[in-house]
């Protein structure tokens, strides 16, 4: 079983009723759509190595570990913010498992509302 499809089946099991539709697991990525109206896609090369992103409408961030900002706090974690900025990620850990990071995020996102713009500070 793949890395993702153990991560869905996860997030089927603690957040299903807040899925719209099955989550969409491959060798690659995981896609999971929230009843809020976030669409959230999670790739793990493996525990230190990630991108998560998510979109509400137009606005999109993502959380990655590429090691392109050395000088951030959590580097090399960081997060691409929907203004196109890049700031520290205060969400996720390069020490946490993929589950612990994903869970972060779902957390957070979770708490937006759907009928208003999704405050993405983190």
């Amino acid at each position: 079983m793949s890395l993702h499809t153990s991560l869905a089946e996860r997030v089927i099991k603690e957040y299903g009723p807040r899925l719209l539709g099955m989550p969409r697991a491959s060798h690659d990525a995981l896609t999971l759509e929230l009843d809020n109206g976030i669409v959230l896609q999670a790739r793990f090369v493996s525990d230190n190595e990630y991108s998560i992103q998510w979109r509400q409408g137009d606005a999109e961030q993502r959380i990655d570990t590429a090691p392109l900002h050395p000088g951030l706090a959590s580097h090399p974690n960081h997060r691409h913010t929907a203004e196109g900025t890049v700031c520290a990620d205060t969400l996720t850990r390069i020490d946490r498992s993929p589950w612990e990071n994903l869970l972060a995020v779902l957390q957070m996102l979770l708490k937006a509302d759907a009928s208003a713009p999704l405050d993405m500070t983190i």
